[in-house]
C-alpha cells in the first residue's frame, strides 16, 4: 500500500486520501492473481535448524545475536 497508494503522499485532506485508498483497493481487487506458498513449514523448520547451527558454531545466540562467553 505505502508504495503503490501513499507514496508520494499528496493529497489535500483525509477524504481525498479516503477516496484514494478506496480506489486503489477496487483497482487490486481487479487485476489480483492467486499464488501458492511454496515455502513449506518443512522448508521453515531447515531454515531455523541451519540458523542455530550456525549461531552455536560462532557462539551467537538467536534471539539476541551477542557473543556467549
Amino acid at each position: 500500500m505505502q508504495r503503490k497508494v501513499l507514496t508520494p503522499l499528496a493529497v489535500a485532506n483525509e477524504t481525498a486520501l479516503t477516496n484514494r485508498l478506496l480506489a486503489f483497493q477496487d483497482y487490486y481487487q481487479e487485476i489480483a492473481k492467486l499464488f501458492t506458498w511454496k515455502f513449506t513449514a518443512a522448508d521453515l523448520k531447515k531454515r531455523f535448524e541451519a540458523i542455530q547451527a550456525f549461531s552455536f558454531q560462532f557462539s551467537f545466540t538467536p534471539k539476541t545475536c551477542e557473543t556467549v562467553y
